[in-house]
């Protein structure tokens, strides 16, 4: 799940988080994990871990989350 900070456009966040997240998905392709394990989603910039209008929040918030999904 790929996330941003809150710069930038909804459209702009949203593709951005999914190239953080599909970023994350080739490098663990790259450590042979078996691509039918591996799904790849965008939250653009919602769900903020950090609200604060500084350069160390929004850090915070440009991240990518792992998520065992069962199946």
């Amino acid at each position: 799940e790929g996330y941003c900070d809150d710069r930038g456009s909804d459209e702009y966040n949203f593709v951005l988080g999914y190239k953080r997240s599909e970023a994350v998905r080739q490098a663990l392709l790259g450590a042979q994990i078996d691509r039918e394990k591996l799904t790849v989603s965008s939250h653009g910039k919602k769900e903020s871990s950090c609200l604060l209008n500084d350069e160390s929040c929004q850090q915070k918030n440009r991240r990518v989350r792992l998520a065992a999904i069962q199946n």
